[in-house]
């Protein structure tokens, strides 16, 4: 998945630049509701995705200000550009799963997003 190896690349490169230390027993997996729908899920995945996408702005700001060009450049070139496509992507699929409704149309959507993955459409 995109997101996992753009993970391993920026924290090697923010450790290169001696900005952060991480210990990664400290990562923790977000918990999901008992909800348990499609649409839910979806819609979750959207607001991590786009707090990602603050996030990064927001240390693409840090690296401004501190005159850090490289690591603005690495931001913008390697996190910035995909977190965008994937924030789109993300947010095409709860605008379809709100169109389809429940029932056969999160099922078709289901078989079509495997379909997508199973063919690398989809990271």
């Amino acid at each position: 998945a995109f997101w996992w190896q753009g993970a391993l690349r920026f924290i090697s490169a923010v450790c290169c630049h001696a900005l952060l230390r991480y210990d990664a027993d400290t990562l923790l997996a977000a918990s999901l509701s008992s909800q348990g729908d499609a649409l839910y899920a979806m819609e979750l995945a959207l607001s991590l995705e786009k707090l990602n996408f603050q996030k990064l702005r927001e240390l693409h700001d840090v690296a401004d200000q501190a005159g850090d060009s490289q690591m603005c450049d690495f931001i913008e070139g390697t996190l910035l550009a995909p977190q965008v496509q994937s924030v789109k992507q993300v947010a095409e699929y709860v605008s379809q799963l709100r169109r389809v409704g429940k029932g056969l149309g999160v099922w078709e959507f289901d078989r079509k997003l495997a379909a997508d993955v199973a063919a690398g459409a989809v990271a």
